[in-house]
């Protein structure tokens, strides 16, 4: 490398490896004539530790990196990756350690604890992935394919599993995770040379560690490593299925311990084997929950790949009787250990449920007969963003095993929603009329309220353009009790006032939002709300009616307030929530005369209201463009 770099001075992006000059900076040429970028640059240095035999020299190199580093900041075209040992690692970490702005500039990369969590792969961003997808010729696009495969980004964002997805979808049309993890598997660990030895090694490192039950890492020494086996074991590590790291243990001595260098790796190639010696049904389901109740993430991981080789193989009995495994008194539990998995098994039931629609209509009078089924599936993770395309007839069966004031309330919101979100005036006022023969809620948790008071809201505001007074009393004499009776915690999200706040933006009722938002910010506790998806939709309307009521300069400091890129909104709600999220965004973006960014986002709430069939979006997105094109 040294020879290449003095011998080609010209080449700025290498030279400056070895005498880094800012006025020769590669990124500068760029940087200052943007029109010459025309594609990527990606520099790969194959271990730093061979190219210098002294350690001066490395220590005036990494300098020299690290300088080159900086000039690339907010520079995306660029990437490094380099290989190290941990030692030479440190020598980065010691220049790092109080510099904030050369840490961020990093990918997922830990500056603190032990040297086998340094290891990190770069993932691939959108963008990227949309790049390749339109190079190789996909019918779908990333958003259409993501809205039928919610789970697959997770999957193609790690470049290597993104090429077996391309290689799986030209030969077979598939984007399965179980068929591209078996392709994986088939390539690395079951292929030759020495495949059957490959085989025995990880059966053995099952074997020692319990499954999981008792760890992830197994010593090295505890395999047994014959010769031969030695070279099927190093195969694994080339192949990067195994990576190995040593610790000083007590009498000077050295420990090497053995990891799986993905979780994912680890969770499915566990959970076959665990298939293969005890055969997939219920029995095997619930020891999944019992056995690793002390261990959630992995338990939680079992559980998600049990689940979708179910689906894989049409193991419909199985799937019918899935809630069976939790018992019902637990529901009322609040201890995370519990939520997580009853969380994962319904968030991947309705992933899978959404890629295939003859299983779905198998499973759902079942769900909806089981009670747990019906609190888990319908009540807790109902799937909003498939409301307008497969949600009729679930709510009809979930109403047939359940009469109670409460399921209607339910019922009928969800019902007044589809009709309103597909611009059914008519349908949306029977079932306005239905809920005011149900009785008001009393009592009730925060969400059941809201489900009472949204459907009135929401047709009073858009379709008679006014709300009833008595409507907005009520809504506040529950807001007080919901408090009063400690329903609601002041220091947790106020669910029932979000929700009266984010129907009455559909209206545009403004004075009524700015009025109920004070009283949260008098009532409530939300210093600890700011990575919730719903409080920043709720600073959001909330600086949006203060826009529209001529506050301006209030307006945008809320609305400078609204971090989004770090919040996670819940899966079964991500589009719904997103193309509201877009229509407020590109109202300021349209204030503050930024025309080709808000037709940006309402080009993208066009396609993700033709996804959901939610004519009502679609039109907004329509009328707001129309508005800046007439301009």
């Amino acid at each position: 490398m040294y020879k290449l770099l003095t011998h080609n001075k010209k080449i700025n992006r290498l030279y400056n490896l070895i005498e880094f000059d800012p006025q020769k900076s590669f990124s500068a040429v760029f940087r200052n004539n943007p029109e010459m970028v025309k594609g990527r640059f990606v520099l790969i240095i194959d271990g730093v530790d061979d190219i210098y035999p002294d350690n001066e020299k490395i220590d005036h190199f990494i300098d020299n990196l690290l300088k080159m580093i900086s000039s690339y900041e907010k520079i995306e075209w660029f990437k490094l990756l380099l290989t190290c040992s941990p030692s030479k690692w440190r020598m980065f970490l010691y220049r790092m350690q109080n510099n904030q702005m050369l840490k961020s500039l990093w990918f997922d990369v830990l500056f603190q604890g032990m040297d086998d969590e340094f290891i990190n792969i770069p993932q691939l961003k959108r963008k990227e992935i949309k790049m390749v997808m339109e190079k190789n010729q996909f019918d779908q696009t990333l958003d259409e394919l993501c809205f039928s495969h919610p789970d697959i980004m997770d999957f193609i964002s790690n470049p290597y599993e993104l090429h077996l997805f391309i290689l799986a979808y030209k030969q077979n049309n598939t984007v399965s995770e179980i068929d591209l993890l078996n392709q994986y598997i088939k390539n690395t660990i079951l292929s030759p040379p020495y495949s059957s030895e490959k085989f025995i090694i990880i059966k053995s490192f099952f074997t020692i560690c319990d499954f999981g039950r008792k760890c992830t890492e197994v010593r090295k020494e505890n395999l047994g490593l014959s010769t031969v086996m030695l070279i099927a074991y190093n195969d694994l590590i080339e192949k990067g299925i195994l990576y190995e790291y040593s610790i000083h243990d007590i009498y000077l001595s050295i420990i090497t311990y053995v990891r799986f260098t993905h979780n994912v790796l680890f969770a499915y190639y566990l959970v076959n084997i665990m298939i293969k010696e005890n055969g997939l049904n219920i029995d095997f389901l619930k020891h999944i929950i019992n056995d690793y109740d002390n261990i959630p993430h992995l338990q939680c991981n079992i559980l998600k790949y049990t689940i979708k080789i179910l689906f894989k193989e049409e193991r419909v009995e199985l799937l019918k009787n899935i809630f069976s495994i939790i018992e019902k008194d637990k529901l009322q539990k609040n201890t995370p250990t519990f939520n997580m998995p009853c969380y994962v098994l319904t968030n991947v039931l309705w992933t899978e449920m959404r890629k295939n629609k003859k299983i779905r209509g198998i499973l759902i009078p079942c769900y909806a007969q089981s009670e747990t089924g019906r609190i888990l599936y319908f009540e807790r993770f109902f799937d909003i963003d498939s409301l307008l395309l497969h949600s009729g007839e679930d709510l009809d069966y979930y109403l047939q095993y359940d009469q109670s004031i409460v399921a209607k309330q339910y019922v009928n919101y969800m019902r007044f929603m589809k009709h309103f979100l597909s611009k059914d005036k008519e349908q949306c006022k029977i079932e306005y009329e239905n809920i005011l023969t149900l009785e008001s809620p009393q009592g009730m948790n925060s969400l059941n309220s809201a489900y009472y008071f949204i459907p009135q809201i929401i047709y009073q505001s858009v379709y008679e353009n006014a709300i009833n007074t008595n409507v907005l009393k009520e809504v506040y004499s529950m807001s007080y009790k919901l408090l009063h009776d400690g329903i609601q915690s002041k220091f947790e999200s106020p669910h029932f006032e979000f929700a009266m706040i984010f129907a009455l933006n559909y209206g545009r009722m403004n004075t009524e939002i700015i009025d109920l938002a004070l009283y949260i910010f008098e009532k409530y506790d939300l210093v600890d709300l700011k990575l919730s998806c719903f409080f920043q939709f709720f600073l959001l309307v909330y600086a949006r009616a203060l826009l529209d009521m001529g506050e301006a300069k209030k307006a945008f400091e809320f609305y400078n307030q609204v971090k989004l890129k770090n919040i996670n909104i819940p899966e079964n709600m991500k589009y719904f929530f997103q193309i509201r999220l877009l229509i407020i965004k590109a109202g300021f973006l349209i204030k503050m005369k930024k025309n080709k960014k808000a037709l940006r986002k309402l080009d993208k709430i066009k396609v993700f209201s033709q996804m959901l069939n939610a004519s009502y979006f679609y039109e907004i997105a329509i009328e707001m463009e129309r508005s800046i094109l007439e301009e």
